[in-house]
């Protein structure tokens, strides 16, 4: 009896001892280094590195949220966005308190052609913080996608209001009433395009706006 208890004893201490190792270190580092890791690794768009340091940390803390968090974003990173919407949900479990994990949540769904879901992720992330433009530009993109113009043009209208050179909005808003035949209004918005774009714009944008309002004013 001695002997069974004695075995007993010795079996307990070393799950214990395991389960204290593998919530402390990993390879010499601890949850927050290994996450710290992962966010280096994001920044340097090493997405495979960032993937593995991440699950490290998971490891070591399967409620790290952050973790969960960069694992979606890296999957979305090398096109893998089903994967990434699954990590995702896993950061929202732990985290839905955080508007940027509904918005890259809506990103992926929208890259997957999921915009019921999306647009409630847009809509989730701003009532949480109502003071991103881009949020606004992003969700106005879906609503153009649905051919909700009026919604819309009232999202880039609401990003402009943030920042008056938002050059994407202007050129998406010249878009939808160039759609709709309101002329002077498309070429009122690719000139505020052409006069706030950036010089890292794509040029296929440049020449479409020049050519469109070329078009429209003859």
């Amino acid at each position: 009896m001695k002997k069974l208890f004695f075995s007993f004893f010795c079996l307990f201490f070393w799950v214990n001892s395991q389960v204290f190792a593998d919530t402390q270190l990993l390879d010499g580092r601890t949850a927050d280094e290994w996450l710290l890791r992962a966010n280096r690794a994001v920044f340097q768009h090493n997405h495979q590195l960032a993937l593995s340091a991440a699950t490290n940390a998971l490891t070591l803390n399967p409620q790290y949220a952050e973790a969960y968090f960069i694992r979606g974003f890296s999957y979305a990173s090398l096109g893998l966005l089903h994967q990434a919407i699954i990590e995702y949900n896993d950061a929202i479990r732990l985290n839905d308190k955080n508007e940027t994990y509904f918005l890259m949540r809506a990103l992926a769904y929208m890259g997957r052609y999921i915009y019921d879901e999306a647009l409630s992720d847009f809509d989730k992330s701003l009532q949480l913080n109502p003071n991103q433009p881009s949020l606004y530009q992003k969700r106005g993109q879906l609503y153009k996608n649905l051919e909700k113009y009026q919604e819309a043009i009232s999202d880039f209208d609401k990003a402009i209001s943030f920042n008056s050179k938002d050059f994407l909005s202007h050129f998406r808003k010249a878009e939808i009433y160039d759609a709709l035949g309101l002329r002077q209004e498309a070429i009122n918005c690719y000139r505020a395009f052409l006069d706030y774009a950036s010089p890292n714009v794509q040029p296929q944008f440049i020449e479409q706006a020049r050519t469109r309002m070329k078009e429209l004013q003859s």
